[in-house]
């Protein structure tokens, strides 16, 4: 199953056909402590498919909660840009530019 690594952490793992169809695990990150399916992805993007696509793009070895964490304000543009609302921005914490605010 996961791949003992010598420093003590795991192989990640990563299986775009299972966050695709939502059937089993999707991804495991290094640690090997959590195993994540399309279920947690949508949890974590609020419900917002086109986050949570963005989220299990970005993993590669961490946490997804750290992924979204590092989301900056050119992060959230783009996902205006996608017809992402900006309450969805708000509640998720992730930053954008407001232009409302460039008086």
């Amino acid at each position: 199953m996961k791949e003992y690594i010598e420093d003590g952490t795991f192989e990640p793992m990563k299986d775009e056909s299972a966050f695709q169809t939502g059937k089993g695990v999707c991804y495991v990150p290094e640690s090997g402590n959590a195993q994540y399916r399309r279920k947690d992805f949508l949890k974590l993007a609020g419900g917002n498919e086109y986050i949570a696509e963005v989220i299990f793009d970005l993993c590669e070895w961490t946490s997804p909660a750290t992924i979204l964490d590092e989301f900056d304000a050119d992060d959230g543009d783009a996902f205006l840009e996608q017809g992402v609302p900006k309450s969805k921005l708000i509640e998720l914490e992730i930053p954008f530019y407001d232009e409302e605010d460039d008086d």
